[in-house]
């Protein structure tokens, strides 16, 4: 999984609440959504469309009494497969499933504690005896509508000895499920009103879970439109830089290239007669064409389908009318031309030979290190171990199962490159490999 996101909405019941869900996570590509604190009684496909989108996704939810509480847990079915709930009191959610990568068996419960402390401590009672004992790795996410320590909680307007008995439940649930919390990235309080802040809102797991995610870090955002911050656990991914530009080839389906190409082009050729610097604007008109007009191969592929499905189950109960069979016919044009186009990005991103997979994986047998062995000069001068390859190919009967393993170890020489050379730039390394180290380098070059 890349993505764990959790947010206290308070109620989904505004269309702008729903986009800006939907806008985290399109932007965060989030494997795992927790809604909490939905204040819906009924949970229909309409809102769950607004949230997630309608593809790749299965949800499961705890509805809301009246107007409150509420639990959501929508997640990408090739990210995650539950197979399990267990529902706490009606303030957890817990999913049990694995995670399709690696098909690990794990559980993640969300969790929406009450605010008054008698039921709250019944809760933290009840996820100690559904998940306390379990061996699988687990994660706890939610708002807990509790703090662990004074500092993270201001203006809050509670009296000490409430507030010390429900800080000392929650530790001593914590310390008997033997759970981990994640530090916080990017936000020190998670809920805000008017002048009181706390951080209620935070990610627990027990050691099993740090041995399948070792680097993974929960951070704060924006609130937004609710008053509390969506939180985020997800694992740290190596920046690699800026993305390379790359020219695609299925672009040339698309009757917009080469519009887009000329009027570019000839629009350039009016400011600077310069082809480097036509060209260097052109890739940047591109990447960003490709970004918001040509769109997402996939995505509209599925969409395509769906839209077939329907029209094939309207045919199996009628006869379909003229419109709709033109329409039909146009889908399955649309679907040939984006099929086309998904073939030509998985041959612009497959370079790899894979019938040779098998031969480059397989060990080197010792036919092959014999000659690379005789393709080696005998009289040449021998490395720092006194040793030529006369010498070898003399005594290769005797040795040849005998090559020892740190046969790649070698000195290294600085070589000055100028007169004076007082910087390592200015020095060439120079290899003092023996002639064992050669046998290797002529293997892997023939």
């Amino acid at each position: 999984m890349v993505g764990l996101l959790s947010w206290n909405y308070l109620g989904l019941g505004t269309s702008a609440k729903r986009r800006a869900a939907h806008i985290l996570v399109k932007k965060h590509r989030i494997d795992v959504l927790c809604l909490l604190e939905t204040k819906v009684t009924t949970v229909d496909e309409s809102i769950i469309n607004a949230v997630w989108g309608r593809y790749n996704r299965s949800l499961e939810f705890i509805t809301a009494e009246g107007l409150l509480g509420g639990i959501i847990v929508v997640w990408r079915t090739d990210s995650f497969c539950a197979n399990f709930f267990i529902r706490s009191c009606d303030g957890v959610l817990s999913m049990k499933g694995n995670i399709c990568e690696g098909k690990k068996d794990c559980l993640v419960p969300a969790v929406y504690a009450y605010t008054n402390p008698a039921p709250r401590n019944n809760l933290w009672h009840q996820i100690e005896i559904d998940l306390g004992s379990s061996t699988l790795p687990w994660c706890l996410i939610g708002d807990f509508n509790e703090v662990l320590v004074p500092e993270e909680r201001i203006n809050a307007g509670r009296s000490l000895s409430t507030s010390s008995t429900g800080m000392r439940a929650l530790s001593r649930f914590v310390e008997t499920c033997n759970l981990i919390e994640f530090p916080l990235h990017g936000q020190k309080f998670i809920w805000s009103n008017s002048t009181c802040m706390s951080r209620i809102d935070r990610a627990f797991a027990n050691p099993h879970w740090f041995s399948i995610f070792p680097s993974i870090n929960l951070s704060g955002f924006c609130h937004g439109l609710s008053d509390h911050c969506p939180i985020l656990l997800s694992c740290a991914e190596t920046n690699w830089g800026p993305r390379p530009f790359r020219v695609l080839d299925c672009w040339w389906y698309s009757p917009n290239f080469f519009k887009l190409v000329t009027d570019f082009w000839q629009a350039s050729s009016l400011r600077s007669p310069a082809i480097t610097s036509a060209l260097k604007d052109l890739k940047n008109k591109l990447r960003h064409w490709n970004s918001t007009s040509f769109g997402n191969v996939e995505e509209k592929v599925l969409e395509i389908e769906s839209q077939i499905d329907k029209l094939e189950s309207l045919k199996e109960a009628r006869l379909l009318a003229d419109p709709e069979v033109s329409q039909a016919k146009s889908f399955c044009e649309q679907l040939v031309k984006f099929h086309r186009m998904q073939e030509c990005l998985w041959q612009k991103k497959s370079r790899v030979q894979w019938c040779n997979l098998a031969i480059l994986e397989a060990p080197f047998e010792i036919d092959e290190i014999t000659s690379a062995v005789w393709a080696c000069k005998g009289s040449k001068s021998s490395g720092p171990d006194g040793m030529n390859f006369n010498f070898i190919k003399k005594v290769w009967r005797i040795m040849s199962s005998m090559l020892p393993k740190g046969i790649n170890s070698s000195f290294v020489s600085l070589i000055p490159k100028v007169d004076g050379a007082s910087s390592l730039k200015y020095f060439r390394p120079i290899s003092l490999v023996s002639c064992l180290s050669k046998i290797t380098v002529k293997i892997i070059s023939c």
